[in-house]
Order: structure tokens, then sequence, then C-alpha cells
């Protein structure tokens, strides 16, 4: 059972990476993909909204912890390590953050730490 989505029996590692690459290369979303296609790209489009609202709010002198997404983007960030996507260090800290993490874990439970 996946627990991305409680009904999904299938998933796709490659087609999530396939998803979220095509999302940082300003490829459109489309409903015929897959449904693991799908959140690798609603990933990437957080991650990329969440890093431009943060740089413009620095920009503007304002101070950002990045709120309300700041779990979203951390558990983005895991899915990303889970479905083979490299770490970026021109992501979000939460984002990197939630990647580490789950580097971590997967670290723990194969006994490769």
């Amino acid at each position: 059972m996946n627990h991305i989505h409680p009904g999904l029996t299938t998933w796709y590692g490659v087609d999530y990476a396939a998803g979220f690459n095509a999302r940082l290369e300003e490829v459109r979303s489309s409903k015929s993909q897959s449904h693991s296609w799908q959140c690798g790209w609603e990933d990437a489009n957080l991650e990329l909204l969440a890093s431009d609202s943060h740089e413009q709010k620095l920009a503007d002198g304002e101070s950002d912890d990045y709120g309300e997404s700041w779990w979203l983007l951390f558990d983005a960030g895991g899915d990303a390590r889970v479905n083979g996507i490299a770490f970026d260090a021109r992501r979000t800290r939460p984002w990197k953050e939630g990647r580490i993490d789950a580097d971590i874990n997967f670290g723990m439970a194969t006994n490769r730490v």
C-alpha cells in the first residue's frame, strides 16, 4: 500500500522523477500522465514557487521562514530522495532538510549509516 494516497496500489518512482524534472524544465502539467508523474510535477512546482517567494521577500528586506509551507517542502524533499531525485543545493532549506532526513532514515533502515 502506498502512504501518499491510500487507494493507490501502484507507484512509479521513475514517473515521479520524470514529472519533477519536467516541471524544472517548465513543461506544463498533464492529467494524461500517471499519478506518480503528477505528484513529482506538483512537488517541483511547490518548491519553485516557495523558492521564488522566499527570494522576493529577502530582496524586499523581509524575513521568511517559509511559514505554513515549511512542512510541505520538507515532505517534498523526502519524497524526492525516496524517488531518486538528486540533492540540489539550490533548493529551499526545508526541502534540503527533508531530503537529508529521508537519506538518514534510509541509511538506518538498511544499516548503511
